[in-house]
């Protein structure tokens, strides 16, 4: 290290120095530079490299040229041995840090691997969380079609009850005009024509609402479109049918599509061309 520090423990961790407490760069703090650490904070230093040491100067040189051959001898071998002793010394300083960047790094390189296992369980651990998320919308769904269907067969049920019930008043209003129209001789005839036509077409009209497909009839009245109209659920309906539910509709709210039931965003209808010419081409 080539900053002092003064703490009141040190510990040496691989690469690294763990000051608890005290100062560091200067006990007094008066150059600026120094950092105060409590008693309970760390401060976590890494250790300098070791520096080569200081060459010694050739024992032999122009000043002692006077010594003699035996002196020189023993000069030259005292600095040999200092030199040895100082190659020893750097090349342990050398091998105790190179040792020690090794174990810091594998040390390193094992919490970078147990961290990569942990992102991967967590990882894996979403995937299955993903595929139960999918797997329990689907089942949701079809739950909600299996509950969906009873209560729109039950409402099917309850509009071909209420359109038999408009059929039959129908008929006996026909019938109750008929026998009131014979009181007089000179319109019977008028009142039996019109009667006959009127059955007539109403025999019509119920034939070609039993017989005419679904793209051709009106899921209102449940008859053969004259004017079909498209609203904006995508849904084509009688023209008249479809203003009488506009009709109905408090004021300040939208309506609500007689087919889905969910709120139309306003009241435009565009005109199906293509569908009213295969009603009349049908009704033809």
């Amino acid at each position: 290290m080539t900053t002092p520090r003064w703490g009141c423990c040190c510990v040496t961790f691989d690469s690294h120095i763990l000051v608890m407490g005290g100062y560091s760069s200067d006990p007094y703090n008066q150059d600026g530079k120094g950092i105060f650490l409590a008693s309970a904070e760390m401060l976590i230093l890494q250790q300098d490299l070791p520096e080569p040491p200081a060459l010694i100067p050739f024992p032999i040189d122009s000043s002692k040229i006077n010594l003699t051959r035996q002196e020189r001898i023993v000069a030259l071998q005292d600095w040999m041995t200092q030199i040895q002793l100082r190659k020893a010394v750097y090349e342990n300083q050398v091998g105790v840090a190179q040792n020690r960047e090794e174990n810091y790094c594998a040390h390193q390189t094992r919490i970078a691997d147990e961290e990569i296992a942990k992102l991967k369980n967590k990882i894996a651990f979403y995937e299955s969380e993903r595929l139960i998320y999918r797997e329990n919308k689907d089942s949701r769904i079809a739950m909600m079609e299996s509950m969906a269907k009873p209560w729109f067969d039950a409402v099917q049920q309850q509009l071909e009850d209420a359109q038999d019930q408009v059929d039959s008043l129908t008929a006996r209003l026909d019938r109750k005009l008929s026998s009131s129209s014979l009181q007089s001789r000179s319109s019977s005839n008028v009142v039996a024509q019109q009667q006959q036509r009127q059955q007539q077409k109403h025999r019509r009209r119920k034939k070609l609402a039993e017989e005419c497909p679904d793209d051709l009839m009106c899921p209102i009245t449940l008859e053969l479109m004259v004017d079909p109209v498209i609203a904006l659920d995508g849904h084509t309906y009688e023209r008249s049918a479809i203003e009488r539910v506009f009709a109905a509709t408090p004021r300040g709210h939208m309506p609500r599509s007689p087919v889905t039931g969910a709120n139309l965003p306003s009241y435009n209808l565009i005109p199906n061309v293509a569908i009213r010419r295969q009603c009349r081409e049908y009704q033809n």
